[in-house]
């Protein structure tokens, strides 16, 4: 199957549940039907501090709301395969979305996407840290000098307020969000739903 000239975009961000759960499947969506996928960018939550805020606080429920969704979470990456640590606080992920965009010029989009989903929902870490930041890169096998040189200049910060500014422009409210030709889905879907988005867009539908 030749390579669809349509871009299946989906916008996300790496402090997202739902869109760590998403990833591996929209990849492998983008693969099975060969069309180019393009990870895009959501300002979710985006005035959190760098040193994080109690999910309690952020979304003003009790403690009990975040320790039933916590189980309900560590349930859904069991049946996938993918490591969940329990969270209680939350941090601001724009560095991550920088660092995550210069990924995606290097090839290694993927890869580093993989890496900082998985070092906060599978570690908690601090996504605003210099250090975590610069540690998924090199397990992404990014240039650790250049990761830190983004990093520090924020060399790629106009280009993530113009991801902010797009998902703006289309309406974007909740992620992750799959667009695929004139159709989208909103949240966490099935296979079966993803493909239908897909089958919709290619036929025209």
């Amino acid at each position: 199957m030749p390579e669809s000239s349509q871009v299946l975009e989906v916008f996300s961000d790496y402090t997202c549940p739902f869109c760590y759960f998403n990833m591996e499947n929209a990849e492998k969506l983008a693969k099975e039907f060969n069309i180019p996928i393009r990870w895009r960018y959501y300002p979710l939550h985006s005035d959190v501090p760098d040193e994080g805020i109690a999910l309690t606080e952020l979304l003003d429920v009790p403690l009990s709301e975040v320790e039933k969704w916590d189980r309900e979470f560590s349930k859904t990456a069991a049946h996938l395969g993918l490591p969940f640590c329990s969270l209680d606080k939350t941090y601001n992920s724009r560095l991550a979305q920088e660092l995550g965009l210069w990924a995606a010029d290097q090839g290694k989009g993927h890869a580093f996407h993989k890496a900082a989903f998985e070092a906060f929902f599978g570690q908690g870490l601090n996504l605003a840290s210099k250090d975590v930041l610069l540690n998924i890169a090199e397990k992404a096998g990014l240039p650790l000098d250049e990761a830190e040189k983004i990093i520090t200049d924020r060399t790629y910060q106009e280009a993530v307020d113009k991801e902010w500014e797009a998902a703006e422009a289309k309406a974007i409210t909740a992620v992750p969000t799959m667009i695929f030709g004139e159709n989208r889905l909103i949240g966490a879907k099935s296979w079966e739903q993803m493909t239908a988005l897909v089958e919709a867009g290619l036929t025209g539908q």
